[in-house]
């Protein structure tokens, strides 16, 4: 009796959460402006050294196996590859880009607009992953980044390393 009011009572919870965010919640429109009034192409073009980069990424073993335990070689190799892949935009945009390491695995970059009365944005990401789990499931080793030409294969495609 006790499982089966729990579970009813559980049932009610997740209709309630899922109505609240589904039909309920709308969010304000204008709270977004667009990036750009320009005539500029924002867009990135996803090109083979574009795919190779992200490649070259996903094939870090940052491995967080639970707290305090990550695989901390391979978060500094990869903490080094994404400064070297900005370098270039924080050098050539120096006044308004700025690069921090926190604590010593982790990146912030810190970017200032023009217009100090517009509101800011935040892009967050993370370079660790999960472990793999039983490898005998995986269509090709998960650190790899194998691309079939259609889709890539590896742990961390689907998050957002």
């Amino acid at each position: 009796m006790l499982w089966r009011n729990l579970i009813i009572g559980f049932s009610i919870l997740f209709a309630i959460l899922l109505y609240r965010a589904y039909i309920v919640f709308t969010p304000d429109k204008a709270l977004f402006e667009a990036c750009s009034t320009s005539h500029h192409n924002h867009s990135l073009d996803f090109n083979a050294q574009r795919l190779q980069t992200f490649q070259k990424l996903l094939q870090f073993q940052t491995i967080s196996y639970e707290a305090g335990k990550q695989n901390f070689d391979e978060l500094r190799k990869c903490r080094d590859f994404l400064k070297q892949q900005y370098h270039p935009i924080v050098e050539k945009y120096s006044q308004f880009v700025k690069v921090h390491q926190l604590a010593e695995y982790s990146l912030l970059y810190e970017v200032q607009g023009t217009n100090s009365s517009r509101k800011p944005f935040l892009f967050s990401a993370h370079m660790d992953v999960v472990p793999t789990g039983n490898l005998d499931r995986w269509k090709y080793p998960p650190f790899e980044a194998r691309s079939d030409g259609e889709l890539i294969y590896a742990r961390g495609t689907l998050d957002d390393k």
